[in-house]
Order: structure tokens, then C-alpha cells, then sequence
């Protein structure tokens, strides 16, 4: 971008992820007051200070000698001093250590605005600054070089964005997330396995009474004993395969789903009927994974709850939205409030239908079965 023709200003997008606050417009007017002189035009220019007060994002310049000409206030309050006057080389007394997001050190020759003297342009560079009472920040910086009708470096100017809010608000959601799922895991062992284990305790107990009294139940205990655990360790396995990602890469929606249900159903008397209709175009990975996720839950659902003979799972995926639905023969329930209160994971499928904007419908009656649909907008190109 040019201004008045003398000094040119570029790269200085931020990351998508962070919201732009200095507009192309005020980035020109920073420019343009070096036209003479940037060391006294840009420090002692009150319309520039004006300007520059409603830039949240921090900005230095420095001249071609590496000194500080100008520093808004974003930029002095991450200082918590002033740096105008005072050369590159003592960034880390002005502002701190500077490391990159692998957390390696970053010398003052490396910093951003120390390579805009060098003629490069850096581009959203996401670093931390670590001040010298442990304090940190982290931040995402561009610089470029300031160059003269002849393309030499007559300075170089930096933006200075602190993300640290943000970048806290994603940790805070990603241990959320995977809280949710260890109380899932450990609701789902207690169910099973540590019920489980419990019968398959009584009736070894069971037998060890009837084996001390020479009863020929003895036997009857044993064999339950091994059912139970056979049925347990079958169902650890189903546990251990859907708390797994390998159906979610670079599979199609119905060849996944399809995988998904034969393996859980695998081993089980229930009759499994498909009707599974391709993707009409590649969906959205965070599509595909919630909708797997809303199968695996409705058709544990059906394993563990419904004492069904036939499932059918019907998959349709047009233009618009995405159509699940799994049909069961089973006992049914009488009260749509178990969506609502946690129950047989409903409202763990209505919560990820609802991330989607998308809907979940349950319609259910004490045996006759039970008919879950989940409708999912597919973004439109």
C-alpha cells in the first residue's frame, strides 16, 4: 500500500482467528506522515497520536538505524514503559524474552521487526513474550519494511496483537471437552465392566458354596460365571473400537456407519438392516464426526437398553442436510423427558445435532420400539 507516494506498508493481515481491529485506512495514515522526517514527523504528530489511540493492537516503528520512532499505547502498556528513543537491540529490556510456539527462544536478531530492517515481511508470527516476573503473553506479530522511492529500508513498522485471551478460552474448551468424555468413559465402565465383574464375583462366590458342599449346581454357577464375563469382554471391545477415530479419516459418511454398526452388532442375535445412501459431495469432517458420534450413541443405546431382535439404520445424504435414523423392535420408553434429563445419552445426541444446527427427534412407546432421527444443514458452496 502506498501514501503519498514516499513509503510503502504491507503483510500486515492478522490471523484469521483473531478479529482485524486497524483498518487499511488508518495503516495509510501512519505512513503518510513520514514523508520528511520519521524520527521527529511521527513522534510529535498529535493527529498521529489521535489515530493511533483507536488502534487496539499494538504498533512500533522504528527507523533504518533500529530506533524507536513511534509506539502506540497498546504497545507501551504491553511495556509497561516507553519506548520510543530507545534502539532494537534492547527489545527484551523494553519488552521481555520472545520465544515461538514451540517454545524456543527467539534472539533479538530473529524478532519480527528486526527482520522488517532486514527487508523481509513476516506474517502473523504466533509468539509468547515472557516479562522478567514470569508474566506472559502471547501474541501474534507482523512486521514489514518502510522503503523509499528508491526500494531502500527507511525503517520498518509492526503490529503487535495480544491473543492471550483467546488462546486460554481454546485450552479452557479443549479440557472441557475431554472432561466430558473421561465422565462418559467412566459412566460406561460402570455400567458395564464394573457391574460385570461384580455378577461374575457373586456367582464364582456362588459356586465356591456349592463346591464346598459337593452340589452338582456347582457347575451351573461356573458356566453363568463365563457367560457373563464373555458378554463383558464383548462389550469392552464394542467400547474401546467406538471410542476410537479409525472409521472417521477419509471414509465416506455411509461406508463408515456401515463399519460402525457391523462391528457392534457383531456376536449379538440383533438382525441389522442397512440403508445407507453415499455422500452426494465430501462432507465437512466436523459433520461427519458428530453424526458417527450420534450413531455410535443412538445404537449403543439399542444394545444396552432396548432388548431388540431388529435394528434398521437409514442414512440419507442430499444437497441440504444430512437425514440419520435408527429404528429398533425393542421395548420402547413411555416419557420424552429422558431426552432432557441425560438418559440413555439422548441429550449427549441432541447437544452435538444442535453444534451442527441440526435437531434431534425421538419417538418412542412402551413395546413398540423406539425411532431416532437426527437432521443435520449441510453448509451450502
Amino acid at each position: 500500500m502506498k501514501a503519498n507516494g514516499t513509503f510503502k506498508i504491507s503483510h500486515l493481515t492478522h490471523s484469521k482467528h483473531v478479529k482485524r481491529i486497524a483498518s487499511h485506512s488508518k495503516l495509510e495514515a501512519v505512513a503518510s506522515f513520514g514523508t520528511t522526517d520519521i524520527a521527529r514527523g511521527w513522534t510529535q504528530s498529535a493527529l498521529m497520536e489521535a489515530v493511533l489511540l483507536h488502534i487496539h493492537d499494538g504498533i512500533v516503528v522504528c527507523d533504518a538505524q533500529g530506533l524507536i520512532v513511534l509506539a502506540n499505547a497498546s504497545a507501551k502498556q504491553l511495556a509497561q514503559q516507553t519506548p520510543e528513543g530507545k534502539p532494537l537491540n534492547h527489545c527484551e529490556e523494553i519488552w521481555g524474552q520472545l520465544f515461538d510456539r514451540d517454545g524456543a527462544y527467539l534472539a533479538i536478531e530473529e524478532w519480527p521487526l528486526t527482520r522488517a530492517l532486514r527487508g523481509e515481511s513476516i506474517s502473523s508470527q504466533e509468539c509468547r513474550l515472557l516479562w522478567s516476573n514470569g508474566s506472559a503473553f502471547d501474541l501474534l506479530l507482523s512486521a514489514s519494511p518502510i522503503v523509499d522511492f528508491d526500494r531502500r529500508v527507511a525503517g520498518a513498522v509492526a503490529t503487535i496483537t495480544d491473543i492471550s485471551q483467546q488462546k486460554r478460552n481454546e485450552e479452557l474448551q479443549h479440557e472441557q471437552a475431554l472432561e466430558r468424555e473421561r465422565s462418559r468413559m467412566a459412566t460406561h465402565i460402570h455400567d458395564t465392566v464394573s457391574q460385570s465383574l461384580t455378577a461374575i464375583n457373586f456367582q464364582l462366590q456362588a459356586a465356591e458354596r456349592e463346591l464346598s458342599q459337593k452340589s452338582d449346581n456347582a457347575g451351573t454357577c461356573l458356566q453363568r460365571a463365563i457367560g457373563v464375563a464373555r458378554d463383558t469382554l464383548a462389550d469392552l471391545r464394542r467400547c474401546i473400537w467406538t471410542l476410537s477415530h479409525e472409521s472417521l479419516e477419509g471414509e465416506d459418511l455411509a461406508e463408515a456407519l456401515s463399519v460402525l454398526a457391523e462391528r457392534l452388532f457383531a456376536a449379538t442375535p440383533i438382525e441389522l438392516k442397512l440403508s445407507l445412501q453415499p455422500e452426494t459431495s465430501i462432507l465437512p469432517r466436523q459433520i461427519r464426526h458428530e453424526i458417527l458420534w450420534i450413531s455410535k450413541e443412538a445404537l449403543t443405546n439399542v444394545l444396552k437398553h432396548a432388548h431388540a431382535t431388529k435394528v434398521h439404520i437409514e442414512l440419507l445424504c442430499g444437497n441440504k442436510d444430512v437425514q440419520l435414523r435408527v429404528d429398533d423392535n425393542g421395548q420402547g420408553f413411555g416419557s420424552i423427558r429422558l431426552l432432557h434429563n441425560g438418559s440413555f445419552g439422548l441429550i449427549s445426541m441432541r447437544k452435538r445435532a444442535e453444534r451442527l444446527g441440526g435437531s434431534i427427534a425421538v419417538v418412542s412407546h412402551p413395546g413398540k420400539g423406539t425411532r431416532v432421527v437426527a437432521l443435520v444443514p449441510c453448509p451450502q458452496h
